[in-house]
């Protein structure tokens, strides 16, 4: 949570309060106090409302990117990258792939599409950093890289080709 959420969770907090204990709205234009309370209750759910759906998104992102660039993973294992350079391919490459996927699965709206996502993500990935392939492999690396080498993998997933047609 950044600077700017504290100040404006700060803020809607005390109004909240502000319309609820100091009834402004039935000082000043002469409204019944049971406004004051509504509208106090209001901002202030509207608060815990922006705190859950923040918090929700925050977790729901952190732990995408940490599945994929977790200390066991292959991405890490495998690459002579560190964990910051991952999570910002990561980033990168899941906006461009979910962006390139959904089209394709416009007719059914209720596909799931994370398999293909990750699919690209990964191609993308070994395309940007293959020259950040660990030379002494794990047994586990060569199989990955073999499969991420196959035609059948890199084929239709990939971003740059298909942004090129």
């Amino acid at each position: 949570m950044g600077l700017s959420d504290v100040f404006l969770v700060l803020t809607l907090l005390v109004v909240g309060f502000y319309f609820i204990a100091g009834h402004p709205l039935a000082e000043f234009l002469g409204l019944k106090k049971t406004y004051d309370t509504w509208v106090g209750f209001s901002i202030t759910l509207s608060l815990f409302t922006f705190l859950a759906f923040n918090q929700y998104m925050t977790q729901e992102k952190s732990s995408k990117v940490s599945d994929f660039c977790a200390n066991q993973s292959l991405t890490l294992s495998c690459y002579k990258v560190t964990q910051e350079t991952c999570e910002a391919a990561f980033v990168y490459y899941r906006e461009r792939c979910i962006q390139k996927i959904r089209p394709e699965y416009a007719h059914r709206p209720s596909a799931l599409i994370g398999p293909q996502v990750k699919k690209c993500i990964t191609a993308a990935f070994d395309r940007s950093l293959k020259f950040q392939r660990l030379q002494q492999r794990s047994p586990a690396c060569e199989d990955f890289f073999a499969h991420m080498d196959s035609p059948r993998f890199a084929g239709p997933t990939s971003i740059q080709r298909h942004s090129q047609k």
